[in-house]
């Protein structure tokens, strides 16, 4: 039973949508009440209300982020499972290839992706062209991780 006897946050508002400005802990539960008070100074409290901050899926590593020689169409581009800290949550992942290590102008975005691979014959890449590609993991709340380390590769369409 939570008491309130010691408040993370006591704070007095003055209409109906007040925010309020707190750092929460990724993975903490909390209690909610809100207490009204009426210009004759009658006063209703609310039920108690918990929930629990959700966490960001931890960012997913490239199995071989190095530069690497030409590679051929039948290459898969792999990283290791992204982990969420909340125990519920399921992990999909984005995966962007672009010609520019900034991605200002990604060519290729793969979302919802369930594995951990993906298959260069999947798209349509040009021979000899250096592209860079990464990575990210995004859980069933929408909450994204950062991107992996940037991989690089070429295709050559006779590369075995």
């Amino acid at each position: 039973v939570q008491t309130f006897a010691n408040p993370l946050l006591e704070q007095a508002c003055d209409d109906r949508t007040d925010r309020l400005k707190v750092k929460l802990n990724s993975g903490s539960s909390y209690f909610l009440r809100v207490i009204s008070q009426d210009t004759g100074g009658l006063t209703s409290i609310s039920e108690i209300i918990s929930f629990t901050v959700d966490s960001h899926p931890e960012i997913p590593r490239q199995l071989d982020a190095a530069p690497v020689a030409p590679v051929s169409a039948s290459t898969r581009l792999e990283w290791h499972e992204a982990n969420d800290p909340d125990q519920n949550d399921t992990v999909r992942y984005e995966l962007e290839i672009a010609r520019s290590t900034l991605f200002d102008n990604p060519l290729i975005v793969r979302r919802d992706l369930s594995g951990t691979s993906l298959s260069l014959s999947d798209l349509n890449l040009e021979e000899g062209v250096e592209y860079f590609w990464h990575v990210r993991a995004i859980d069933n709340h929408n909450l994204r991780s950062e991107f992996s380390s940037t991989g690089r590769f070429s295709l050559e369409l006779t590369a075995e």
